[in-house]
Order: C-alpha cells, then structure tokens, then sequence
C-alpha cells in the first residue's frame, strides 16, 4: 500500500470498465454510471451545438449574399464598385456553403438539406451581381455545381427508402 500513496493524489485508473478516483490510496466511489450518463449528455449537447452552428452559419451567409446582390443591384454600374472587403465577404459565404455542402455529401441529415435547398434561391439571385469579380463568379458557379451533388444524394436516398 505505501507504494500506491507515492502516487500523485488525483489520479484515477480503469479496472474491468469501471472508474474508480483515489485520494491518499483510498477508493471514492464508483462512477461508471455517472460518467456514461455525462458522455451521452454531452454527445447529446455537441450534435445538438452543432446543428445550431451550421444553422447560424447558413443563415449567415444567407445575409451576406442577399445584401450583396441587393447591394450591387443597386449600385447598377453607376456609383463606386462595392469594397473589395464585401466581394470577398460574398466569396467567403458561397465557399462556406459548398463545404457544408461536401460535409453534408458525407454526413447527411435531413435538417441541414432543407437549410441548403431553401438557399438555393439565394444563390440563383446573386448570378446578375457575380459578373462585378471574376472571383466571385467563379465561387458561384463553384457553389451551384455543388448542388448537383446535393441532387444526386437526396436522389440516392430516396431510391434506398
């Protein structure tokens, strides 16, 4: 016993799935259960973070590309270009949306396809104010040919029902 009290005081160690924390060599209790319990709430927590992060994240850029077109569209060609600063802002949304469009080809969940389909308009109004930045045309285009792979996967899905 002396051996095991030269131990630094918190450490814990693992015997047949169980957890036991020892104080000065003595046993506390057995927390298995809570343990799991905060795992599962935790796992529970993150998908549930998650989901509200991609959510947050869509709608963000939502905004951003609807207020750029709406932006641009008003400025016609007739005043100063919108700041560089915007357009890159614009290019930052739509390859957001082509990543979550990827991460969606490998994980899919019917929550974040809804969110994805209803941007689509989105990116279908922001085709006339592309052409202001080759950049940004082409992060468009990048953007809607991803959607063919969000087509195609629904497609695959529904086939397997």
């Amino acid at each position: 016993m002396e051996e095991e009290t030269n131990k630094p005081i918190s450490s814990s160690f693992f015997t047949s799935s169980t957890v036991h924390h020892r104080i000065d060599g003595g046993f506390l209790r057995n927390t298995t259960s809570q343990s799991h319990r905060q795992a599962v709430a935790s796992a529970k927590n993150s998908s549930s973070l998650g989901a509200t992060a991609i959510s947050s994240l869509l709608n963000r850029c939502k905004q951003v590309l609807n207020c750029f077109a709406r932006d641009e569209q008003r400025c016609g060609g007739h005043f100063p270009p919108l700041p560089q600063e915007r357009v890159f802002e614009a290019i930052s949304a739509l390859r957001a949306v082509s990543a979550l469009i990827d991460g969606f080809s490998r994980n899919p969940t019917s929550v974040l396809y809804s969110h994805l389909v209803t941007l689509h308009p989105n990116l279908v109004q922001l085709i006339p104010s592309s052409r202001c930045d080759q950049q940004l045309e082409l992060a468009l285009m990048t953007c809607l040919n991803s959607y063919q792979t969000l087509l195609l996967l629904n497609l695959h899905i529904n086939e397997n029902k």
